[in-house]
């Protein structure tokens, strides 16, 4: 009797100090962290689709946002059992053994261009050179300022330190042409701003994209093809179109 109760009580033990990462495995549900804020477009689409995509491989999907070096982190760990946003080169130089990219794109960021005049159309970096415009950009985006810096003449690119918003008001009030916004479905948050409503001010085009890739935690490796092949699946059914218009809609 003693030898059962103490083998019982070591079962007991072990399934306390099961990481809750594996303990969800078994669960069937696959807890994913990103660096979308929650609530945002960004993570209300990839929310959508790998919703979906998992739900037809027999798991259901949780997210949490963390910021980048947290998730980094986890993922490390398995503590969770992936990262739902990150761009196509992430582990190229080796860094991040423990992520396996998943590879079909399920979400872009946009980098796009705002203006106050309705005649003005950009649709590239090059575009922004050509035009001779003044170029407002959020200071620390380092895709915008490797596409900006030294490329766009210094005396015509104006930084924002602080926000975006506070470079589409530097754009309302005439200091720059053409203000650059990075994840540009963001805007319209900014948008609802009074002085902003009152304004022409409206977009011109999109400038730049980077595509975005799920990634699994090394573990789930062997379902990384099959996840690929799902989500492609969805986007041939036409159910991403349909996410994406139920996401600018709300």
């Amino acid at each position: 009797m003693k030898t059962i109760t103490a083998s019982l009580c070591f079962v007991f033990i072990l399934v306390l100090t099961v990481p809750s990462a594996v303990k969800s495995d078994e669960m069937g549900v696959m807890k994913f962290s990103t660096a979308a804020p929650l609530g945002s477009d960004l993570e209300k689409l990839t929310t959508l689709v790998l919703t979906e995509a998992f739900k037809r491989l027999g798991y259901s999907y949780e997210v949490e946002s963390y910021p980048q070096k947290r998730g980094i982190y986890l993922m490390r760990t398995g503590r969770v059992d992936g990262d739902a946003t990150r761009v196509y080169g992430f582990n190229k130089e080796g860094k991040h053994p423990y992520y396996v990219r998943v590879n079909e794109s399920h979400a872009a960021i946009f980098f796009d261009a705002f203006v106050t005049d309705p005649k003005i159309k950009i649709t590239s970096w090059e575009d922004l050179k050509n035009g001779n415009y003044r170029v407002g950009y959020l200071e620390g985006v380092k895709f915008s300022e490797q596409h900006l810096i030294g490329f766009i003449d210094k005396d015509k690119l104006i930084s924002q330190p602080n926000s975006n918003l506070n470079g589409l008001k530097q754009l309302v009030n005439g200091r720059t042409d053409v203000y650059i916004y990075a994840d540009g479905s963001r805007a319209k948050n900014d948008m609802a701003d009074e002085e902003l409503k009152k304004s022409t001010i409206t977009f011109a085009g999109h400038v730049d994209r980077i595509d975005l890739y799920p990634y699994l935690q090394k573990k789930h490796e062997p379902i990384a093809d099959i996840l690929t092949a799902t989500i492609r699946d969805i986007k041939k059914e036409g159910l991403f179109e349909i996410f994406q218009k139920q996401v600018s809609e709300n």
